[in-house]
Protein backbone atom coordinates (compact mmCIF):
# COMPACT_ATOMS: atom_id res chain seq x y z
CA UNK A 1 0.00 0.00 0.00
CA UNK A 2 0.98 3.59 -0.47
CA UNK A 3 -0.44 6.90 0.14
CA UNK A 4 -1.81 8.64 -3.54
CA UNK A 5 -2.82 12.15 -2.32
CA UNK A 6 -3.71 14.39 0.46
CA UNK A 7 -6.62 16.65 -0.04
CA UNK A 8 -7.07 19.93 0.61
CA UNK A 9 -10.43 22.11 0.29
CA UNK A 10 -9.21 25.92 -0.50
CA UNK A 11 -11.50 28.59 -1.26
CA UNK A 12 -9.08 30.23 -3.99
CA UNK A 13 -7.29 27.76 -6.09
CA UNK A 14 -4.93 30.47 -7.43
CA UNK A 15 -3.57 31.64 -4.38
CA UNK A 16 -3.37 28.10 -3.13
CA UNK A 17 -1.03 27.35 -5.94
CA UNK A 18 1.11 30.11 -5.70
CA UNK A 19 1.18 29.25 -1.76
CA UNK A 20 2.08 25.17 -2.71
CA UNK A 21 4.63 26.41 -5.21
CA UNK A 22 6.74 28.78 -3.27
CA UNK A 23 6.96 25.79 -1.10
CA UNK A 24 8.29 23.56 -3.27
CA UNK A 25 5.65 21.86 -4.91
CA UNK A 26 4.70 22.34 -8.92
CA UNK A 27 0.98 22.23 -10.31
CA UNK A 28 0.07 19.01 -12.42
CA UNK A 29 -3.11 18.12 -13.64
CA UNK A 30 -5.45 21.13 -13.64
CA UNK A 31 -9.18 20.13 -14.32
CA UNK A 32 -12.78 20.79 -13.51
CA UNK A 33 -15.17 17.96 -12.37
CA UNK A 34 -18.89 17.82 -12.27
CA UNK A 35 -21.99 15.21 -12.22
CA UNK A 36 -23.49 12.78 -10.55
CA UNK A 37 -20.31 10.82 -9.75
CA UNK A 38 -18.57 13.11 -8.26
CA UNK A 39 -22.11 14.24 -5.92
CA UNK A 40 -22.24 10.39 -5.19
CA UNK A 41 -18.51 10.15 -3.93
CA UNK A 42 -18.79 13.28 -1.51
CA UNK A 43 -22.30 12.40 -0.33
CA UNK A 44 -23.11 16.14 -1.60
CA UNK A 45 -26.35 15.88 -3.17
CA UNK A 46 -26.51 18.73 -5.67
CA UNK A 47 -27.27 18.60 -9.13
CA UNK A 48 -25.10 22.02 -9.77
CA UNK A 49 -22.21 20.19 -8.09
CA UNK A 50 -19.04 21.36 -9.44
CA UNK A 51 -15.22 21.82 -8.31
CA UNK A 52 -11.84 22.31 -9.48
CA UNK A 53 -9.07 20.41 -9.04
CA UNK A 54 -5.51 21.03 -9.11
CA UNK A 55 -2.88 18.14 -8.31
CA UNK A 56 0.34 19.96 -6.49
CA UNK A 57 3.25 17.50 -7.40
CA UNK A 58 6.60 17.04 -5.63
CA UNK A 59 9.79 16.81 -6.85
CA UNK A 60 10.70 13.46 -5.11
CA UNK A 61 8.30 10.36 -3.95
CA UNK A 62 4.72 9.58 -5.11
CA UNK A 63 2.37 11.06 -2.90
CA UNK A 64 0.53 14.21 -4.17
CA UNK A 65 -1.54 16.96 -3.08
CA UNK A 66 -5.09 17.68 -4.30
CA UNK A 67 -6.20 21.13 -3.81
CA UNK A 68 -10.27 21.31 -4.08
CA UNK A 69 -12.16 24.48 -4.87
CA UNK A 70 -15.86 23.61 -4.70
CA UNK A 71 -17.51 26.22 -6.70
CA UNK A 72 -20.64 25.16 -5.91
CA UNK A 73 -21.93 23.98 -3.40
CA UNK A 74 -19.01 26.49 -1.53
CA UNK A 75 -18.43 24.93 2.01
CA UNK A 76 -17.81 26.75 5.17
CA UNK A 77 -14.62 27.69 6.99
CA UNK A 78 -14.52 25.58 10.69
CA UNK A 79 -11.75 28.24 12.75
CA UNK A 80 -11.16 25.20 15.40
CA UNK A 81 -9.54 23.13 12.08
CA UNK A 82 -6.60 25.61 12.52
CA UNK A 83 -5.82 24.70 16.02
CA UNK A 84 -2.99 21.96 16.14
CA UNK A 85 -5.50 20.16 19.64
CA UNK A 86 -8.17 19.41 17.32
CA UNK A 87 -9.65 15.65 16.95
CA UNK A 88 -9.40 14.91 12.98
CA UNK A 89 -6.72 14.94 10.31
CA UNK A 90 -4.76 18.51 11.45
CA UNK A 91 -1.46 18.50 9.24
CA UNK A 92 0.92 17.48 7.30
CA UNK A 93 4.42 18.00 6.77
CA UNK A 94 6.86 18.73 3.68
CA UNK A 95 10.65 17.84 3.81
CA UNK A 96 12.39 21.18 2.90
CA UNK A 97 16.63 21.26 2.42
CA UNK A 98 16.97 24.73 4.68
CA UNK A 99 14.31 25.52 6.89
CA UNK A 100 16.17 28.13 7.86
CA UNK A 101 16.08 29.97 4.38
CA UNK A 102 12.04 28.42 3.83
CA UNK A 103 11.19 29.81 7.00
CA UNK A 104 12.53 33.66 6.55
CA UNK A 105 11.14 33.81 2.60
CA UNK A 106 7.87 32.84 4.35
CA UNK A 107 8.12 34.99 6.94
CA UNK A 108 9.03 37.84 5.06
CA UNK A 109 5.50 37.04 2.69
CA UNK A 110 3.64 37.28 5.38
CA UNK A 111 2.52 33.66 6.23
CA UNK A 112 1.31 32.98 9.73
CA UNK A 113 3.91 30.76 11.51
CA UNK A 114 3.29 28.97 14.96
CA UNK A 115 7.11 29.74 16.21
CA UNK A 116 10.58 29.54 15.14
CA UNK A 117 12.02 26.40 13.63
CA UNK A 118 12.64 24.35 16.77
CA UNK A 119 15.16 21.20 17.08
CA UNK A 120 13.61 17.97 18.14
CA UNK A 121 15.51 17.55 21.49
CA UNK A 122 14.53 14.86 23.90
CA UNK A 123 14.49 11.67 21.98
CA UNK A 124 17.99 9.65 21.52
CA UNK A 125 16.38 6.36 20.45
CA UNK A 126 14.58 9.10 17.46
CA UNK A 127 18.11 11.10 16.94
CA UNK A 128 19.74 7.94 16.24
CA UNK A 129 17.30 6.38 13.84
CA UNK A 130 16.55 9.46 11.78
CA UNK A 131 18.90 12.32 12.67
CA UNK A 132 18.58 15.52 13.90
CA UNK A 133 15.27 17.18 13.25
CA UNK A 134 14.28 21.02 13.12
CA UNK A 135 10.55 21.75 12.49
CA UNK A 136 7.87 24.31 12.55
CA UNK A 137 4.15 24.47 11.69
CA UNK A 138 2.83 27.51 9.58
CA UNK A 139 -1.03 28.14 8.30
CA UNK A 140 -1.81 27.96 4.16
CA UNK A 141 -4.09 30.25 3.33
CA UNK A 142 -7.08 28.42 4.19
CA UNK A 143 -5.71 27.82 7.92
CA UNK A 144 -4.23 24.65 7.16
CA UNK A 145 -1.38 23.08 9.42
CA UNK A 146 1.69 22.39 7.43
CA UNK A 147 4.97 21.20 8.65
CA UNK A 148 7.99 22.21 7.86
CA UNK A 149 10.65 19.60 8.47
CA UNK A 150 14.51 19.57 7.75
CA UNK A 151 16.60 16.53 8.80
CA UNK A 152 20.59 16.08 9.03
CA UNK A 153 22.29 12.85 9.13
CA UNK A 154 21.88 10.28 12.63
CA UNK A 155 24.74 11.63 15.22
CA UNK A 156 25.64 7.65 14.47
CA UNK A 157 26.59 8.31 10.86
CA UNK A 158 28.43 12.39 11.30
Amino acid sequence: MKIDHLNIVVADMDRSVRFYTRLGLRPGMDTFISGAWIANVVGIQDEQLKARVVFMEPDAGNARLELIQYMTPVGNTVSTNSKPNTLGLRHFALVVDDIMKTYQNLLNAGVTFFSEPQEVTGNAEVAARLGRKKLVYLLDPDGVIVELAEYSLPDSIT
